[in-house]
């Protein structure tokens, strides 16, 4: 239990890379090194990465994979919400 105005530590992370253009291969393996190096360096350790294109069902399922098995999320991709963007609503509860 961490004092009141304390973060909890966290030790695990998934990285999620979601979109058209984040299926290809090259700029997922750009961001999600960009993005270990980062979560290394605050001492949490990345235990899995994934691709997943714009389909709801799929980016539904893999969230809620990751969610069950780590501590910290972090889904990238795209250059920002627009409209067709999936990853809000598929990550509500």
């Amino acid at each position: 239990m961490t004092e009141a105005g304390q973060r909890p530590s966290l030790h695990w992370a998934e990285i999620i890379a979601v979109g058209k253009r984040t299926a290809r291969a090259a700029q997922a393996r750009h961001h999600s090194l960009v993005l270990t190096e980062r979560l290394n360096e605050c001492g949490i350790e990345v235990r899995a990465k994934a691709v997943v294109g714009d389909r709801r069902d799929d980016l539904e399922a893999i969230l809620r994979a990751a969610l069950s098995r780590t501590e910290l999320v972090v889904v990238c991709g795209g250059l920002g919400p627009t409209d067709d963007d999936l990853t809000r609503d598929a990550s509500r509860p």
